[in-house]
Order: C-alpha cells, then sequence, then structure tokens
C-alpha cells in the first residue's frame, strides 16, 4: 500500500471515529435547561415581579438536584444579543430561537397567577430536538405558599422529563416571601439606582439574605464603585452558603482597586479550599498587575493551570499568551495565542497580540495579516494599519467575576487533538455537517459542527459565511455581521457580501449595507438578489 493511500485511510478513519463520537447516543451531551420568565396573568405592580421571580426558584431547585440549567445572568446576556425584553410573553418560535442560540436542550415556559388569595402555577417543558412540549403541570394553592408550589411544580416537570428526582430541601434557608419579591423587583428594575434602593429593601426585610449582596456587588461593579461592592460582600458570613462566591468578588473588587496584596491572599485562601480555574486566572491578572516574585509565582505559572483545568475557555489562552508576551517570550506568545484563536477566531485582541508576536519572529507578512484582521474585527484597531501603529495596550487581561464557568462552545477530545493532524480534512468533514444542519435549518447545531471546523481551520472562509448566516437566521445581527467580516477578511466573495449587506439592513445601516449590496455585484454581476436588495434600499 503506498503512503499515500494509506495516509487516505488513516483520515476517513479518524472522519469515521469522530463522527461515530458526535452521533452515539452513550456520549451524548447531558440535558441543559433553560427556564424562561413565566407569563404573568393580569400583572400588576404587585404581581409583575412573579414571572421572573418563579423562573428564579425553577431555576435554583434544578440545579440543587444536579440538573444543569442557564443562570439568569446568561439568560439576560442572550435576550440582550437577540434583542428582546427581559420579561413579556414570547412566541413559540421565539422561544425555540432563543433556546438554539442559548445551546440549551429543554425549555421550560408556563404561566402563573393570583386571585383571591390563591396563587396558580401552570408549566410545561419544551424538548428542543423535537419542538414538542411535555403535558402540563399545575400547582395551585395559597399565595404564602410560593416556595413550595413552585418547587413541587419544578420537581413534578423534571419527573416527566426524566430528568431526575428533584428533593425538596425543607431544611434549606429561604428568604421571607416579601424579601424574595423586593429581590426580584431590584434585579428587574430599569435604573442601578432604583435596582440598589429595592435590593436594600430586601436586606432590611431578611438581613440574612445573603444573595443580595451579591446582586448589589454586581450593580456596583457595572456603575465602577468598587469601594462599595466591597463592602456589601464583605458582609456575607463564612458560613453562608453564598461565602465562596462572595470572597471571589471581594478579591476582584480589591485587584479594582489595586490592593493588589490583599487580593493575592484572598484569593490563594480560596483555592486551599479547591482549585479552580477561575481562581488560579484571577491570580494570574494580580501578579501581572503588581509583578511577581520568585516566592508568589509568575503570572504565566497561574494562567497555566487555569488553561490545564479547563482548556475550553479561550480567555485563559489569551491571557497566557498575552502573559508571554510581556514576559518578551515571542516563541511562546505565538503558541498559545494561536490556541485562543482557535477557540475563538473572533478576539480582536488576541489577532492583534498575536500580530505583535509573529513579528518579532520575523513573520513580517503573516503579522500584518493578523494586524489588519484585528482592525475589522475591532474599531481599536482600525488606526493599527492606517497609522502603522504596534504599540500593545495595557490591561487587556482578562478577569472572572464569577466561581461559575460559562461557555458558548465546547471540543470534545477527539478535535483537540486532531487540531496538530489531518486538520484540513476533519475542518472540512465538519464544515459539510455544518452545512448540511444549517440547510435543514438546525442552526444551532450548525453552529457546534462549524466552531469544530474552525477549531481546527480558523480561517476558513466558507465556516465563517455559514456561521454568519445562521446567527442572522438566530437573531444574532451584531454576531452575524462579526462573522461575515471574518469571512471576507479570509476570501472575499459576493456570497459574503451579500450576506453582510442582508443583516445591516436588519440592522437599519442603510448606507453600508449599499456598499456591501454594490461590491457583491461587482465580484458576480449576475447576482439578481443583491440587484433588487439595492433596488428596495432608500435613494439617498
Amino acid at each position: 500500500m503506498t503512503g499515500r493511500a494509506w495516509s487516505g485511510l488513516r483520515v476517513c478513519a479518524v472522519i469515521g471515529w469522530c463522527a461515530a463520537v458526535v452521533a452515539s447516543p452513550s456520549l451524548a451531551q447531558p440535558a441543559r435547561v433553560l427556564v424562561l420568565p413565566f407569563d404573568v396573568e393580569a400583572p400588576s405592580v404587585r404581581t409583575a415581579w412573579l414571572g421572573e421571580g418563579t423562573a428564579i426558584v425553577i431555576t435554583d431547585q434544578l440545579a440543587a438536584a444536579g440538573v444543569r440549567t442557564f443562570p439568569r445572568e446568561e439568560r439576560i446576556d442572550a435576550f440582550d444579543d437577540l434583542r428582546l425584553p427581559p420579561t413579556g410573553a414570547l412566541t413559540r418560535a421565539t422561544m425555540i430561537r432563543v433556546g438554539e442560540a442559548m445551546g440549551a436542550s429543554d425549555l421550560i415556559v408556563g404561566r402563573v397567577s393570583l386571585a383571591a388569595g390563591v396563587m396558580t402555577v401552570r408549566l410545561r417543558m419544551l424538548r428542543l430536538e423535537v419542538g414538542t412540549f411535555l403535558p402540563e403541570v399545575t400547582e395551585r394553592g395559597a399565595s404564602t405558599e410560593f416556595f413550595r408550589l413552585v418547587q413541587v411544580a419544578a420537581r413534578r416537570v423534571a419527573e416527566s422529563a426524566n430528568l431526575r428526582s428533584v428533593p425538596i430541601d425543607a431544611t434549606a434557608h429561604l428568604p421571607s416571601l416579601e424579601a424574595f419579591e423586593r429581590y426580584v423587583q431590584g434585579l428587574t428594575a430599569d435604573t442601578p439606582q432604583a435596582r440598589l434602593t429595592l435590593l436594600r429593601s430586601a436586606l432590611a426585610v431578611d438581613s440574612g439574605f445573603d444573595r443580595v449582596r451579591l446582586a448589589l456587588w454586581d450593580v456596583h461593579a457595572e456603575t465602577g464603585d468598587h469601594a462599595a461592592a466591597l463592602d456589601d460582600v464583605e458582609r456575607v458570613p463564612a458560613s453562608s452558603a453564598y461565602s465562596r462566591r462572595a470572597r471571589f468578588r471581594a478579591a476582584w473588587s480589591l485587584i479594582e482597586l489595586k490592593r493588589f496584596d490583599e487580593a493575592f491572599m484572598r484569593l490563594t485562601a480560596l483555592a486551599e479550599g479547591g482549585s479552580t480555574a477561575m481562581l488560579f486566572n484571577n491570580i494570574g491578572v494580580v501578579q501581572l498587575r503588581r509583578g511577581a516574585t520568585p516566592q508568589t509565582g509568575r503570572a504565566t505559572y497561574y494562567f497555566t493551570k487555569a488553561s490545564e483545568l479547563d482548556p475550553d475557555d479561550p480567555d485563559y489562552c489569551f491571557n497566557l499568551g498575552y502573559a508571554y508576551w510581556l514576559e518578551r517570550d515571542a516563541s511562546a506568545a505565538n503558541y498559545w495565542l494561536r490556541e485562543a484563536v482557535r477557540r475563538n477566531p473572533l478576539d480582536a485582541d488576541a489577532h492583534f497580540v498575536l500580530a505583535a508576536a509573529l513579528s518579532a519572529s520575523g513573520a513580517s507578512v503573516e503579522a500584518q495579516r493578523e494586524r489588519e484582521l484585528a482592525g475589522r474585527l475591532s474599531s481599536r484597531y482600525e488606526d493599527a494599519n492606517t497609522r502603522g501603529t504596534t504599540d500593545l495596550p495595557r490591561g487587556l487581561e482578562r478577569l472572572k467575576s464569577d466561581l461559575v464557568a460559562v461557555h458558548t462552545m465546547r471540543f470534545d477530545a477527539s478535535i483537540t487533538a486532531a487540531a496538530t493532524r489531518d486538520s484540513r480534512e476533519l475542518a472540512t468533514f465538519y464544515l459539510e455537517r455544518g452545512r448540511r444542519l444549517f440547510d435543514q435549518q438546525h442552526d444551532a447545531d450548525a453552529l457546534v459542527e462549524l466552531r469544530r471546523a474552525l477549531y481546527l481551520a480558523p480561517y476558513e472562509a466558507d465556516a465563517h459565511l455559514l456561521m454568519g448566516r445562521a446567527y442572522r437566521r438566530l437573531g444574532r445581527l451584531d454576531a452575524a455581521v462579526t462573522a461575515l467580516r471574518m469571512s471576507l477578511w479570509s476570501h472575499e466573495s459576493a456570497a459574503a457580501h451579500f450576506a453582510l449587506a442582508e443583516t445591516l439592513v436588519e440592522l437599519r445601516d442603510t448606507g453600508a449595507a449599499r456598499a456591501a449590496a454594490l461590491r457583491a455585484l461587482a465580484l458576480d454581476p449576475g447576482l439578481e438578489a443583491a440587484r433588487r436588495l439595492l433596488e428596495g434600499l432608500p435613494q439617498h
């Protein structure tokens, strides 16, 4: 058998084995349940909070039983991406779009009503894979039994879906209903000041409701008041279930206040109680900002530990590459920044720092391409090309704000290993899987396959084009524009320009849409769809 024939058989075997891994039911990803805010019948000032409050309690109940769920913060971010209001009734099609965009396997939706002191909770689970609802679960009782009603409903819907039995811990501390109401109202208030007022009123009702102090930290951190943020989370006692998360956030505030020695001591003490990638990452940031000593260890050591514990997170790869660059180790920076780009090809910072590392290594042509790409992905780097600027901004290192890891993408071991062998053939395999799923309008599944392709071939133009189209169909227009611009940078095509023009029309950027459509027609004069799009744009 010739060497080429043997190589071909080896590639086919690897692709076949990876396909089996992806398709095997035994290796299927565990269920991940997204609980959407419930509709509230005849909402009023007194009852409007019930929709969000019910979703929070159900999410907590499922998570306590070991079911994978989405934290509220991740749901809010997704709603922002999709340009949806955080509360309010959604159509079934929109529910499915939200679930697919977030990578959920199941949705829980429902309705809650309150009349004459009697509360009724109705909920259903939507299985996204088949697009069907399970039978509705209903619980009814006195409004004063809110927590028990919702917890029982959560257990029943989980059992009907064969997730697992959800216990109700009668010994767990529950806040007073009034405090919880004010807490939820605080989470959903429109302004930071209103949020602070309501959250503090919740603590006034129940001073032991430590979860409120984390929410107060969020508001203060959002407004940049880390002195106040630190004061709030310092009040969470060591005996609280929220103690570790509170101490982690306190260390973040100490970092922002430039009290690095204290932050280092807090984080290392937390690590003694159980090391996590987030802890090592933030210790690395402390070392990067204050300077390392032989006794305390270099930033690269801690970032390496973080990337070993969670190799999927692109932030850890970026921090490690950036730290190596600051240590003037261009070779190591090169390696880790390429790994960051594999995991997130749209990371403008990673491309720009990689350009510096490549330039230092003598790869000036590749460095210029990376610098140009960074300018296309972020306005922050546009001047780098026009002015020839190569200086790196300081402070690009990335902190983690919570001990709960959230990932929008995962790569199984076969794909990671294949990054150094047969990558072109495997990238093509995953690209074609993504294309088929996109054609079948399974956009969330298509994005998974396209990310696998891009992990192996980060500059594959067709994969970025399909990803942009999938994001557009899911309503994630900003992500679509970024992916399409990446496709055009990798390889200019009429199809990508036209897809960009369609997306820009939806974003109401008619000037840029016109330019993209005109370029599409210049590349392909027979593209009638681009001509029709131009005819429909305002003539000015």
